[in-house]
């Protein structure tokens, strides 16, 4: 099997939901990320890549097919063919996954992959309202909330409110509330003193007659078990080791090993665990391998509840989420995991770690891990 690399990660600030980056839709940012991630690839307008992949978690009809739309709004070869996934929160990441099994099993040899989410942008829907729109009968849906509601059947789990999951998890693992709160801060203290402007591309957004120029994340100390919803895209490009070797570049890091798992919708904290450990055999490595691990924050419960299942002790090594996360950084949904990918991919690149563990858990009760290592060309 092939050895997949990363060759280059950028992504767009991260702001909250009706923050300043609310007048730009999902495709914008996914342009924007796109055209700088191939930038610091040198791969021009991208027409050497086999395909394009991005996650969306809220995917609707304006316009359908984020990836395509977004890869022809940023300049991108319309040679290049381009395919959007959904997976929840964890679409970003999934759609990087696609691009490692592609590449690893020979069927395309570089791929640009990652997430976006305007969360500010997602419409309110009307159902009930193609053939009779009246009062009795139209209902108003907000995806905000509905978008987890519904990812498992209510009538056989219950209405899912991530909240409700959070509160589950509490319960399960006797989460104290004291070591909530002290999560959530460390989070925001983490991604203060930690944090990495290289990772970023800024954005502009019109105003009126004039352009804003946004360089930084819209971050804020909050005292909220959810990670606040929010807007932002994060790419990258993988590309076969071969293809490296043979024709020289930059090598941000080789991704080793992934892991996918599914659980019960109440509980995919399990599923993160499960897909963590897939990973973990995949790779033979175990946890006291590595430097980092960076889980997503989707709840202050749900980071803890996987760290302790993890064995993830307060030493330094392996170290938690080391620039804070989505609780501190607010959750652009369909970028998140790739917004891990490249925290992970620059920590590496920094040479401030050799190998590193993605975890996090989806709605719908399922769970996607990657591990990342330092690349070494002599075992190619």
């Amino acid at each position: 099997m092939n050895r997949v690399l990363v060759i280059a990660a950028a992504r767009t600030p991260v702001a909250r939901a009706d923050g300043q980056l609310k007048d730009l839709t999902e495709q914008e940012l996914a342009a924007r990320a796109m055209s700088e991630t191939l930038r610091r690839a040198n791969l021009g307008n991208g027409g050497q890549l086999d395909e394009i992949i991005v996650g969306v978690a809220r995917q609707t009809s304006l316009p359908s097919n984020c990836a395509r739309h977004a890869a022809l709004l940023g300049g991108i070869s319309e040679a290049v063919p381009a395919y959007t996934v959904q997976l929840q929160g964890a679409s970003g990441l999934q759609a990087i996954i696609n691009g490692f099994f592609a590449i690893r099993h020979g069927d395309a040899q570089m791929i640009l992959a990652g997430g976006t989410e305007s969360t500010s942008q997602i419409p309110v829907e009307v159902l009930n309202a193609r053939y009779h729109f009246d009062a009795d009968t139209a209902i108003i849906f907000d995806p905000l909330n509905n978008q987890q509601i519904y990812a498992q059947p209510p009538e056989l789990y219950g209405r899912l409110t991530l909240a409700d999951m959070a509160s589950a998890v509490v319960r399960r693992y006797n989460i104290q509330e004291k070591a909530i709160h002290q999560f959530i801060k460390d989070s925001s203290e983490k991604l203060r003193k930690n944090d990495c402007a290289a990772e970023r591309v800024p954005v502009e957004v019109k105003q009126k007659k004039t352009f804003l120029q946004v360089e930084h994340d819209e971050t804020g100390l909050h005292d909220d078990y959810i990670a606040p919803f929010g807007d932002g895209a994060a790419m990258c490009v993988l590309a076969d080791s071969r293809v490296i070797s043979e024709q020289g570049g930059t090598v941000m890091a080789e991704i080793l090993s992934v892991g996918l798992a599914a659980a019960l919708p109440c509980d995919a904290c399990e599923a993160a665990v499960a897909a963590a450990e897939k990973a973990l055999n995949e790779s033979s490595l175990s946890i006291s391998d590595l430097d980092f691990v960076e889980i997503h924050e989707l709840s202050a419960a749900h980071a803890i509840a996987i760290g302790e299942r993890l064995k993830l002790s307060k030493a330094e090594k392996p170290c938690l989420n080391p620039q804070g996360g989505a609780l501190a950084q607010g959750n652009p949904w369909g970028a998140a995991g790739a917004i891990l990918v490249g925290k992970a991919a620059h920590r590496i690149a920094r040479r401030e770690a050799r190998r590193g563990l993605i975890a996090m858990s989806a709605e719908g009760g399922q769970g996607l891990a990657m591990i990342l290592s330092v690349w070494d060309e002599r075992r190619d």
